[in-house]
């Protein structure tokens, strides 16, 4: 009974560390601020590292390499450069939920360093002025386009805007040569199991991971 009760004790802990690290990278931007839709970008330094480590109820340990574990940024535009201004590192100590500044350990003495390692396609959605309340999605996106760390092209969309575009880029994304890149190696991934079919569903439904560039507008 006693060992239940620790296993209990141990998996709602260890839910409740997963809800607070899927808190989303932050972007602010022209007065605004915006959650970052995939918050993949802190993965350069973190992922594979020593200190991403977890612990199964039984004892066993085992290694994470979720771009998203126990570390949550903070992200400015100026200029048109990004630049990382935060760091926070969550962790769990004597069964508690902790949070510890991880900023200084990699940038110290400055308070920002330019994100030259972010390029790609970034989509954050607008946080209204009383933040989301009772599970509610953003109403406005913004989409940049960044080459390492400097914002080339961004677009403002609705919610129904969004949609639209994203069958527009998937459209123009299958006529070039890095759609062919992408299906090449997602089908190498998974020969025995996986169709062309379902491979071309999957880049359409993640198009935005895929692609690189606003090829639409």
């Amino acid at each position: 009974m006693k060992k239940q009760f620790l296993l209990i004790l141990l998996l709602a802990v260890y839910f409740s560390l997963s809800a607070s690290v899927y808190t989303p990278d932050k972007l602010l931007y022209n007065g605004k601020e915006y959650s970052i839709v995939d918050s993949k970008y802190l993965s350069h330094f973190f992922i594979d590292k020593a200190d991403h480590t977890e612990m199964t109820p039984d004892g066993e340990i085992i290694l994470s390499t979720a771009p998203r574990q126990g570390y949550i940024g903070t992200f400015r535009i100026e200029d048109n450069q990004l630049y990382v201004t935060a760091i926070q590192k969550y962790y769990m100590e004597d069964l508690q939920i902790k949070r510890e500044n991880a900023y200084s350990s990699l940038f110290p003495n400055t308070t920002r360093a330019k994100a030259d390692w972010v390029s790609g396609l970034m989509l954050a959605g607008e946080v209204p002025e009383g933040g989301f309340k009772n599970g509610d999605s953003p109403k406005n996106y913004i989409l940049l386009e960044i080459k390492d760390g400097t914002v080339i092209k961004e677009m403002k969309l609705s919610r129904k805007e969004l949609n639209n575009f994203k069958k527009r880029q998937y459209r123009s994304f299958k006529n070039t040569e890095e759609y062919h890149t992408v299906f090449d190696r997602l089908k190498a991934e998974a020969p025995d199991y996986t169709s062309d079919r379902s491979i071309d569903e999957t880049i359409e439904f993640f198009i935005l991971m895929h692609s690189s560039r606003i090829l639409t507008d």
